[in-house]
């Protein structure tokens, strides 16, 4: 028996280079009529060979599809893929930040520039209250609120008090 064991053994390692070594035919025959509908003349190089180009075929078809689609971003964890998006989200936010903070500063300064126009005291303001201290009689106290800066207004105002 162990000789037969060891005649399988040959068999099987001898049999496997005569298949390499070898052509082979692969026929597709139609199951009702029996007749042949294609055959293929393969020897196994011409497997191996179209087996690896399939197969590479295939890997570089699915690494574009992951570099230039958006499924890329779902199955990679490359942070720069991810990051893409968030930077151009990021930069879109910040200038609206800086637009808003530039409104922001404008109507800031409207603002104070009101206040100051509200708040301040103009020059004929303390004239009328330096007027207002000094009694006169009732016809110029009506008129102690226009403010006496010039010559004019001066004469304007004799006139009109004493018509």
């Amino acid at each position: 028996m162990s000789e037969q064991q060891g005649s399988n053994k040959k068999k099987k390692k001898q049999s496997l280079l005569p298949w390499v070594s070898k052509n082979h035919r692969l026929v597709v025959v139609n199951d009702l009529t029996f007749v042949e509908e294609k055959t293929w003349r393969l020897s196994p190089a011409n497997v191996a060979l179209s087996a690896a180009s399939v197969f590479f075929g295939v890997a570089i078809f699915t690494l574009l599809l992951v570099k230039f689609t958006p499924l890329g971003r779902l199955v990679s964890n490359n942070p720069r893929i991810a990051n893409k998006d968030m930077r151009k989200d990021l930069e879109k936010l910040y200038k609206e930040l800086d637009s808003l903070d530039r409104e922001l500063n404008g109507n800031v300064t409207y603002v104070e520039s009101l206040k100051k126009l509200s708040s301040e005291t103009f020059e004929y303001e303390k004239d009328m209250k330096k007027a207002e201290t000094v009694e006169k009689p009732e016809a110029a106290k009506t008129f102690a609120d226009v403010p006496k800066k010039t010559e004019e207004t001066k004469q304007l105002l004799e006139n009109v008090q004493t018509e």
